[in-house]
């Protein structure tokens, strides 16, 4: 149902999008949405009495019922679902707000407003991952305009305030990181916590199922059937904590060479439609793309439930500028070439 919603979401901002003007009106009513979604997220680590309770009854909450049962501490997962993948919506979200932030001389304070309130929402989800995407496309903003001191003091106040409501959340997720993998062998101590993990799940798992069987791989619902016989009984993790390695060992190698080629695909699409939108005004966006496709390689971003569902409409409206670029170049060359058969007939 996620896929269908977000290739609907892309056929429409496909098909209305004729000009800069309306994406960036869509853009705009594309990340008001995330504003709610940011403000759960940061209730959530303020601990609002009822909130994860609300959220578990009304949303799929795997990941926050098994912290709020175990007693753990918790990462934000707001309306997504999960801490990963609400990461990822709000890299998103982010960076398409910032392109609506370019494209005026002088941002609103409710642009500023919007965009502290997402970073914030990023950060509880202690995400470290996303978090450095959405730090990049900050960077990314920041240089190409130019911002006031003023407006760096407000996004600082808002970390701030994070910082103070989170209490302990953050610093015991960077000393975990800090400890390293030692309780993995040797091999892993000289890595974070989290990427030995993975590392240690891809060595011992994924890769000798994937070798199985590598050219259709064991299907698409294969963590489904841990345990029951139907997949190797090399897989014991719930998740091959990484999006090519899902790929692989559910479709096999040959469509993850497909998936490859197809977000090569939307990056032309990126580079084409800055000739109608204006050669920095997406940079934001691509920024946060390759960082989404660096950290898809310990997350699984391009299939969970966050990151297509806000990306897809946005690749829709790069789709339309690309398409748009392509015709009006087309148009171009057909007046010229009318010009130069002028010129023969009356030499």
């Amino acid at each position: 149902m996620d896929g269908l919603l977000a290739y609907v979401a892309f056929i429409s901002a496909r098909l209305v999008i004729s000009g800069t003007d309306e994406a960036v009106a869509f853009l705009r009513n594309l990340t008001a949405p995330a504003v709610l979604v940011a403000l759960i997220a940061i209730l959530q680590i303020a601990g609002m009495p009822g909130i994860n309770e609300l959220l578990v009854a009304h949303v799929n909450s795997g990941g926050l019922v098994n912290r709020l049962d175990g007693g753990w501490a918790i990462r934000a997962t707001s309306t997504i679902g999960h801490w990963t993948a609400l990461g990822g919506y709000l890299c998103v979200a982010i960076a398409a707000r910032c392109v609506v932030m370019l494209r005026t001389s002088t941002p609103s304070r409710v642009d500023w407003t919007v965009v502290t309130i997402l970073v914030v929402g990023q950060l509880a989800t202690l995400t470290f991952a996303t978090i450095a995407v959405t730090v990049a496309t900050l960077i990314t903003i920041l240089l190409l305009k130019r911002v006031s001191l003023f407006r760096v003091g407000s996004l600082l106040v808002g970390l701030l305030f994070l910082w103070l409501m989170s209490g302990s959340l953050l610093t015991e997720r960077i000393e975990k990181q800090a400890q390293g993998s030692a309780s993995l062998g040797e091999a892993y101590s000289w890595l974070p916590e989290s990427v030995g993990f993975r590392v240690n799940i891809w060595v011992t798992e994924t890769i000798p199922a994937i070798a199985d069987r590598p050219l259709v791989g064991w299907g698409i619902a294969a963590y489904r059937f841990l345990g029951t016989g139907r997949v190797p009984d090399s897989l014991r993790w719930i998740s091959p904590e990484s999006e090519w390695m899902r790929t692989a060992i559910s479709s096999g190698v040959i469509v993850l060479a497909i998936q490859v080629a197809l977000l090569f695909f939307v990056w032309r699409m990126f580079k084409r439609s800055q000739d109608v939108f204006g050669p920095r005004m997406l940079l934001p966006v691509m920024t946060m793309y390759v960082g989404l496709i660096v950290i898809s390689t310990i997350h699984s971003h391009f299939s969970n439930r966050g990151v297509p569902l806000i990306l897809w409409p946005l690749i829709g409206v790069v789709t339309a500028l690309s398409c748009k670029n392509s015709t009006l170049v087309g148009s171009t060359k057909d007046s010229n070439s009318s010009d130069e058969e002028k010129w023969v007939v009356n030499v």
